[in-house]
């Protein structure tokens, strides 16, 4: 039986709006996956995962790792607890 590239293509539909938010806010510093996971410790494969809603181990650390990534990035402090869909919006340029 043949398996198109349709049937092998997953979508995931729940990424996180902290990982929404790191998408968009690290694209617009114009750095990846990578250059997060450098800056927070992790590996690339690993952020890579979460920033895709494919991450499937306990995200705590992670999401805290993230939260000061951003807080950094931004010069904002962004608690986890708040962010939501309503702060995904890039941020203005300067």
């Amino acid at each position: 039986m043949e398996v198109t590239a349709a049937e092998r293509t997953t979508i995931y539909t729940n990424i996180s709006p902290l990982a929404q938010r790191v998408n968009n806010d690290s694209q617009t510093q114009h750095s990846g996956s990578a250059a997060v996971a450098k800056d927070i410790g992790y590996s690339r494969t690993t952020v890579s995962r979460y920033l895709t809603g494919q991450y499937d181990s306990n995200p705590n650390a992670l999401e805290s790792k993230l939260t000061d990534f951003l807080t950094r990035l931004t010069g904002e402090a962004v608690d986890l607890t708040t962010v939501s869909s309503t702060h995904l919006r890039a941020p203005e340029p300067q």
